[in-house]
């Protein structure tokens, strides 16, 4: 039997390696114990402008901090994404319709989303996040738009100060599939 079972997946006839496809088990083969499919979670998320403010910024189960301060974060995270872009752009052998669009470490994946208008949206996720790109443009198109750019009350090119805007971003969020929290 392969794959996860319940909470903890027996599997048997495989070398002992959890998640490999093995001769069937035997009556008399002790079931080898994996440990449950990892929990996908949500770390942060940056929105920035053109001009590289931070407009927004939140958190959700960020386990370490920069050790810096949030403005020098932000400056940095900016630049990053700006070079990182730039050589996506020359360096890649086809045509990049869609850019760059993530980028992953040993730890976490970076999803990233521009808008026309040069608005950057940057989605923090654990490694078994394959894409947010529809959650990206749910938060732009359903969200910022209605809530910041639309909202007489939000100046243009400011950070969001609009409670209702974070509120709503943060219901959206918790209610993706892929949020969770990680275990302690």
């Amino acid at each position: 039997m392969g794959g996860y079972g319940g909470q903890w997946g027996a599997m048997g006839g495989n070398g002992g390696q959890c998640g490999a496809m093995g001769t069937p088990r035997g009556v008399s083969d002790p079931p080898i114990l994996c440990p449950p499919p990892p929990q996908m979670t949500i770390h942060n998320l940056y929105i920035f402008d053109r001009a590289g403010t931070c407009l927004h910024y939140s958190e959700w189960h960020r386990r370490r901090q920069a050790g810096i301060p949030k403005e020098e974060e932000f400056k940095l995270m900016f630049g990053m994404l700006f070079s990182l872009r730039s050589f996506v752009g020359k360096m890649s052998p086809t045509d990049m319709r869609d850019g760059f669009v993530s980028f992953h470490t040993s730890k976490y994946r970076l999803h990233y989303y521009e808008t026309p208008s040069g608005l950057r949206l940057v989605l923090n996720t654990d490694l078994s996040v394959s894409s947010a790109r529809e959650a990206l443009q749910h938060i732009y198109s359903n969200l910022f738009v209605e809530l910041v750019v639309k909202n007489p009350l939000c100046p243009p090119r400011a950070p969001v100060q609009s409670e209702l805007f974070r509120a709503r971003l943060d219901a959206f969020v918790r209610g993706l599939p892929f949020f969770s929290p990680r275990p302690a």
